[in-house]
């Protein structure tokens, strides 16, 4: 839940009163979506043998539903919502990938005199490209190839975003920049030099040394509201 296009939700809200009603939402919308961990359970109680782990879960729904009619119906209703989970999980990293990219990158160095919306279409333009080529020729374990990115992502952008939303003081640029900078370099450390294979875990180091770093920040930087530092 942590993830960047998961994450960048709660910018949509309206007022801050509707935060409580976003975190009450994913709390449970993410109780569900953990229960499909549990297929791998049932599939193994039912006696499958699966040799791919990415195929786990069509040949477990094929093998409960797929003798009926009704189990049927069933089966396409429930491959139409994974496919629709997958095309919005691919909408939200599109557009939160083009909006850094125009806003965080491009901004900052050529000001305001481009045009936003354009150069916006273009990341996605040459987005498009790489992931042609690499659906082209994929390279092995395509799922963990690409989670290596998403996760690092997450790990970037955890603390900037989630300290943007929740605390309502000034955060000194240090404290994104250090956390951001750390919790991506932890993730391709242990990664890509410390043999951690599966990205979520490499990039849960990451997290959670991000957030210590910028919890430890915003303690360093907090206010002094003694009595005799009050403003007379």
């Amino acid at each position: 839940m942590l993830q960047p296009h998961i994450l960048t939700k709660v910018l949509y809200l309206r007022s801050e009163r509707d935060i409580g009603k976003f975190i009450g939402t994913t709390v449970v919308v993410g109780t569900l979506f953990t229960l499909m961990l549990m297929i791998g359970f049932y599939a193994r109680l039912a006696g499958l043998e699966i040799d791919a782990q990415d195929t786990v879960v069509r040949e477990y729904l094929l093998h409960e539903f797929g003798n009926s009619a009704w189990g049927e119906y069933a089966l396409v209703f429930i491959f139409i919502t994974l496919l629709a989970a997958g095309m919005s999980t691919l909408d939200g990293i599109l557009v939160a990938l083009s909006a850094m990219v125009v806003n965080d990158i491009v901004r900052p160095l050529a000001g305001d005199s481009y045009d936003g919306l354009r150069m916006s279409r273009w990341v996605l333009v040459a987005v498009g490209v790489v992931g042609v080529a690499l659906a082209w020729n994929p390279p092995q374990l395509i799922g963990l190839f690409a989670q290596k990115g998403v996760y690092g992502l997450a790990a970037a952008s955890l603390v900037p975003v989630l300290f943007g939303v929740l605390v309502r003081r000034h955060i000194p640029l240090w404290i994104v920049m250090g956390a951001a900078g750390l919790g991506l370099g932890l993730h391709l450390f242990f990664n890509l030099a410390m043999g951690v294979a599966n990205p979520a875990i490499s990039a849960s180091y990451g997290v959670i040394a991000s957030l210590v770093f910028g919890l430890g920040g915003l303690m360093l930087t907090r206010p002094d509201t003694s009595p005799d530092k009050a403003d007379p």
